[in-house]
C-alpha cells in the first residue's frame, strides 16, 4: 500500500491478505501531527508472595499512562491497543479487554487491550490502564 498527498508519498508498507469482508491494520507511517507517548510505574510490589514451578515470585503492580496529543485541525477518532501480561487489568476510558491464548503456559496471562479514543482538534487526551504481574525473583 502506498499513501500519496498532493502527488507526494507519504509512506508504505505490505499486508499480504486480507479474506473479503474482513479488517486488518495496516501500519503505513508515523503520523506527525498525532504524537502518543507511554509510560508504565511501578506502584506497589509484594515480595514472595507466590511459587510457582518451584520459583518465588513477587506480585507487582503496574500502572501505566498513555499521553496522546492531536495537531491536526480536526477531532480523530484513534485506535490504541496494548497487549501485557498479567490481571486484575482496569482501564480509563474503559477498553475492550481480552484473554489471549498466547503463552498458555506462562504464570501471567496475557491480554489486549483495545481503546477507541476521540481527540478533539489541537487537544490533548490520557488513557490509563493498571494491572498486576507476577516478576520471578
Amino acid at each position: 500500500a502506498l499513501t500519496i498527498q498532493s502527488g507526494q508519498a507519504l509512506g508504505q508498507d505490505i499486508i499480504y491478505y486480507t479474506s473479503p469482508g474482513a479488517k486488518s491494520n495496516l501500519k503505513i507511517t508515523q503520523a506527525v501531527d498525532i504524537k502518543a507517548e507511554q509510560a508504565e510505574f511501578e506502584v506497589n510490589r509484594q515480595r514472595n508472595a507466590a511459587k510457582f514451578y518451584g520459583n518465588s515470585y513477587d506480585l507487582v503492580d503496574i500502572k501505566g499512562v498513555l499521553n496522546i496529543s492531536n495537531f491536526k485541525k480536526r477531532e480523530i477518532l484513534l485506535t490504541v491497543t496494548k497487549e501485557l501480561s498479567g490481571e486484575d487489568v482496569s482501564a480509563t476510558p474503559d477498553a475492550r479487554i481480552e484473554k489471549i491464548a498466547k503463552g498458555l503456559k506462562m504464570v501471567n496471562t496475557r491480554c489486549l487491550l483495545t481503546w477507541e479514543v476521540p481527540v478533539r482538534a489541537s487537544e490533548k487526551t490520557m488513557v490509563e490502564y493498571s494491572y498486576k504481574v507476577y516478576v520471578r525473583n
